[in-house]
């Protein structure tokens, strides 16, 4: 058997660079982050959505029950040795929870004013999502 490459598919990068700035719709973080991560939707067959990320790598976890999802992290946030961060998203919200050490799980704060985040600095961002 003769070894094919894969077929080339040709993109548009080189239009793409060659495209005024006028071309692009400046977006602000604040617009991106309601699009893209505010604007989330999960069928009606899912509960809940976890995300895992420990020692670089990333795993996810669907639910079809929220009891059976709180049973699952009530279990792995009593692992006082534990680094990993998980993320949950149902259909209210998304919520980050960092490990902070021997006291257990703390939340990236569920509320955030959109008014201020034109107000805050990259840094103060940065610190926000860890």
């Amino acid at each position: 058997m003769k070894n094919k490459r894969p077929k080339y598919f040709p993109n548009n990068w080189k239009a793409y660079k060659e495209s005024p700035d006028e071309f692009f719709i400046p977006l602000t973080y604040k617009d991106f982050f309601n699009w893209k991560v505010m604007g989330w939707a999960l069928p009606s067959s899912v509960a809940c959505v976890i995300r895992e990320e420990k020692d670089g790598k990333i795993s996810e976890k669907i639910y079809s029950q929220s009891q059976s999802a709180r049973n699952y992290l009530e279990k792995e946030m009593s692992n006082k040795n534990t680094n990993t961060i998980f993320t949950i998203a149902d259909d209210e919200a998304v919520m980050v929870y960092y490990p902070k050490g021997k006291r257990g799980y703390t939340p990236l704060p569920k509320e955030i004013d959109p008014e201020i985040w034109d107000d805050l600095t990259d840094e103060e961002i940065d610190d926000l999502f860890g």
